[in-house]
């Protein structure tokens, strides 16, 4: 049938050149028509369209989209152009944070050339064994890090900002004063942070001093109500993310207040400094967990807590499938990071053997996926599987 319509059209096209001619008119003699494949942007869809052979429509080819027409080392000018092809704004700033986390990694690493044969040094120690000839460049690439970010995604929709929801708790009358009670410390901490002349357990016990008063000045300002709110809100920073556990507003409250009864945050007043008592004050805080919640929505919490089952979950929603399929996966990726371990603590198997086994038992965890959930969705998931 094809063949018939492309013999029908090509016999009318050549009657009309004929007639053309006869009356007097003359055209260019061109190569014969080619079928025109374009490809139209419509947000962020791309459609394929071909235009028929040998027809007399006018057809004017639309220009091929390429992300490199658009991408910028200028972060204002690329946000900008992402917005004017539509993209969400979630999108734009998960590009742009990508693209400048990509350039200050490459100074960092530049930076650090030099101290190659320091890697352990610089691991173990961090800031404390620092050379002075780093720590003012470094300083200078985490506040260009700052500006670029602020200036590409000033003009995104901005999440909401937590200081400020915190803040609806109290009356509007005093919302001011403890915003300034706030600046005045977080100062101060930044100053004590940047004084190079103290130890870090000086800064540490200074800190904590800045806390107590803080702290104070905070229960003059707030009832103990508005101040056990505001530090509830606080804490809830922390699980703002539980993706599958569907919890309704009174329980993140419980939730949260649990929390802050045994904070965690390293610079309130009592924190503890030593390693047993931050064990001790966590058990705590997950025995009072336990005890509000039960045992089955405790571990429903500890689970949706985890990253790795954060991004399982994200990938089966992907896909449409139901919750539990989540969960499978988030289990499998568990037994399959405990197994690995056992192999890696075996004395008895050589490197081969165990990097043998390590693969063997990897690609069955790979099979088992691709099983229970489709090639597509096993090949996604793989990219969480531990290894």
């Amino acid at each position: 049938m094809k063949a018939f319509l492309l013999i029908i059209s090509l016999a009318l096209n050549c009657a009309l050149a004929l007639a053309i001619l006869t009356t007097g008119f003359s055209t260019t003699e061109t190569d014969s028509p080619k079928p025109i494949r374009t490809k139209v942007l419509t947000r962020t869809i791309i459609e394929e369209v071909e235009q028929p052979v040998g027809t007399n429509t006018v057809s004017t080819e639309v220009e091929l989209f390429h992300w490199s027409s658009i991408r910028s080392t200028n972060f204002v000018e690329y946000a900008e152009k992402l917005r004017e092809i539509e993209c969400p704004d979630q999108t734009i700033r998960d590009i742009i944070t990508g693209e400048i986390n990509d350039w200050i990694l490459g100074g960092r690493r530049a930076l650090f050339a030099p101290y190659a044969s320091r890697f352990w040094q610089f691991a173990a120690k961090g800031d404390i064994e620092m050379p002075d000839e780093l720590k003012l460049p470094l300083g200078e690439l985490k506040k260009a890090k700052a500006e670029s970010l602020s200036a590409a995604l000033k003009l995104l929709q901005k999440p909401a900002e937590p200081a400020k929801s915190r803040l609806e708790i109290v009356p509007e009358e005093i919302r001011g004063q403890i915003q300034e009670i706030e600046k005045k410390y977080a100062d101060l901490r930044k100053e004590i942070q940047n004084n190079k002349e103290l130890s870090s357990t000086d800064q540490y016990k200074r800190i904590q001093e800045l806390e107590r008063q803080r702290e104070a000045e905070r229960q003059g300002a707030m009832s103990p109500e508005e101040l056990a709110e505001y530090k509830a809100r606080r804490e809830s920073s922390q699980f703002q993310q539980l993706y599958g556990f569907n919890a309704d507003e009174k329980e993140l409250r419980e939730i949260a207040s649990v929390f802050a009864k045994n904070s965690l945050w390293a610079h309130d007043p009592d924190f503890p400094s030593d390693r047993e008592g931050k064990e001790t004050r966590a058990k705590q805080r997950d025995e009072e967990l336990k005890a509000m919640l039960g045992e089955k929505r405790f571990a429903e919490f500890k689970r949706a807590s985890e990253p790795d089952y954060r991004e399982a979950y994200k990938i089966t929603q992907a896909y449409n499938l139901p919750d539990d399929a989540a969960v499978r996966a988030y289990e499998m990726n568990q037994e399959l990071k405990a197994q690995k371990e056992v192999l890696r603590k075996n004395p008895s198997l050589t490197s081969e053997q165990r990097d043998a086994l390590l693969q063997e038992l990897q690609d069955a965890t790979d099979d088992a996926a691709a099983e229970l959930y489709g090639e597509k969705v096993a090949r996604t998931l793989r990219r969480i599987w531990a290894r």
